[in-house]
């Protein structure tokens, strides 16, 4: 495993998880962090699989299922963001979203973690 790489990465998401959830006493960041760390350790762990054969069908499909998962990510995250009338950051909802991605997926952000975790694992 690349250890600078880790560590840069391990401070960015300690970093993000204190700006966006644990200094403003909203502790679900905490399994927040283990999750993201989690999964930027198998990334690590496994990032020389992703580049090995590029041109094989399960290397495409793998890509296929990297692209999805941060489309699926993404999506979840802003039409949250736009339509979930947060009271402070857009983890707070007062009201429920049943449109865009959330019409066909009830925990977006969840099920991208799920692809991705599929994806590298």
């Amino acid at each position: 495993m690349n250890i600078p790489a880790f560590i840069t990465g391990t401070v960015v998401i300690i970093v993000f998880s204190w700006l966006y959830s644990i200094r403003h006493g909203r502790f679900h960041g905490i399994p927040r962090f283990f999750a993201f760390e989690s999964i930027y350790i198998l990334l690590l762990l496994n990032i020389r699989l992703l580049f090995r054969d590029p041109f094989s069908v399960i290397q495409a499909f793998s890509w296929i299922m990297l692209c999805l998962s941060a489309y699926v990510g993404l999506a979840g995250y802003f039409h949250l963001k736009n339509h979930g009338e947060a009271e402070n950051g857009f983890e707070n909802t007062t009201k429920l979203v049943i449109s865009g991605i959330y019409g066909y997926i009830r925990h977006p952000l969840y099920c991208s973690l799920i692809l991705m975790l599929n994806n590298i694992a």
